[in-house]
C-alpha cells in the first residue's frame, strides 16, 4: 500500500493524519513608487503581477504632500478598492501594515488611488513576490 493510500485509509479510520503542504516560494522582494499623485485620481499601473506568481502586499506607506489632511488613499486590484479610506495628516505620512497581506495573482494589476478634494499623495508600496 503507498504513502497515499495509507493517508487516505487512516483519515477514514477516524485518525490524525498530518497534511503536508508545500510552502510557497520566495521569489524576490518588491518595492513600487508612486509620488504626487493628483487629487481624485488613480495613478498608472505601478506592477503587474507575472504568470505562475503572486504578490503580497506587506505595507505601504503614504505622504500628504502639503497642507489640508488627506482621507481618501486606497489600494487598488485590477480595477476594484482593496482597502477602505485610508487617512493621512497634513505634511505627515502614514505606515499600514497588512499582517496577511494584500495578495494580488498572476496577471492582476496593482494601482492607487487618492480620493482626497485637493492636493497629492505619494505612495510607497512594499511587498514580495512569491511562486504558489
Amino acid at each position: 500500500m503507498g504513502r497515499a493510500t495509507r493517508l487516505i485509509a487512516g483519515a477514514m479510520l477516524g485518525l490524525v493524519v498530518p497534511l503536508l503542504l508545500a510552502a510557497p516560494a520566495f521569489a524576490g522582494p518588491v518595492t513600487l513608487i508612486a509620488n504626487t499623485v493628483a487629487n481624485l485620481t488613480t495613478s498608472g499601473i505601478l506592477f503587474t503581477v507575472p504568470a505562475g506568481q503572486q504578490l503580497r502586499v506587506t505595507d505601504v506607506v503614504i505622504s500628504k504632500d502639503g497642507a489640508g489632511a488627506a482621507c481618501c488613499a486606497r489600494l487598488v486590484r485590477s480595477g476594484v478598492f482593496v482597502t477602505g479610506f485610508i487617512s493621512v495628516p497634513a505634511t505627515d505620512s502614514v505606515t499600514v501594515r497588512f499582517e496577511e497581506g494584500i495578495v494580488y495573482t498572476a496577471g492582476q494589476t496593482l494601482q492607487v488611488r487618492n480620493g482626497a478634494s485637493s492636493g497629492t499623495i505619494s505612495f510607497t508600496v512594499h511587498g514580495q513576490t512569491i511562486v504558489p
